[in-house]
């Protein structure tokens, strides 16, 4: 008769505890207040090497100019800038960039850029690894993130 008591006791906590969870966080698995983003693909310039020229990525009025101001190679360091236009303020988002080749495992390479308050655009500087391969054709994704927005961009370049 002891046992059945200690599962009614047992069981009796467990609700209680269920009962408290549900009112202290909205729910059983509590209420997710993050932030939902909407996801934009914008669309690149068709051909454009950004390793050799600045290319733009396009929606709507949302523009995006990726420029490298030196010719990338591999393990050596690299300026990266992205100018935005279409957006109120620029200078409030988080943009990122990851370089990655189609079909390989590089490992994760992503550069935070910084907002450049002087000259009104994003910048960083970038090192690429070697591929053991010896490919040479490299994808940058950028990613920017502002007013609860998204915006998805990638570029193709080739290491000389």
């Amino acid at each position: 008769m002891l046992k059945n008591n200690r599962r009614w006791v047992f069981l009796f906590v467990v609700a209680l505890v269920a009962v408290f969870f549900q009112w202290r966080g909205g729910g059983y698995y509590g209420d997710d207040k993050r932030p939902v983003y909407q996801e934009h693909v914008l669309k690149t310039d068709a051909g454009c090497d950004v390793a050799r020229q600045p290319c733009t990525a396009r929606l709507d009025k949302v523009a995006i100019v990726l420029t490298f101001s030196e010719q990338p190679s591999g393990l050596k360091v690299f300026p990266v800038q992205v100018s935005i236009k279409g957006l109120k303020q620029p200078q409030t988002a988080k943009l990122s960039l990851t370089f990655s080749m189609k079909g390989m495992d590089m490992g994760q390479v992503r550069q935070l850029l910084k907002w450049n308050k002087e000259k009104q655009y994003w910048q960083g500087q970038s090192i690429l690894p070697i591929c053991s391969t010896g490919r040479r054709d490299w994808r940058v994704s950028l990613e920017l993130m502002s007013d609860k927005t998204i915006y998805l961009a990638d570029f193709s370049f080739v290491v000389k």
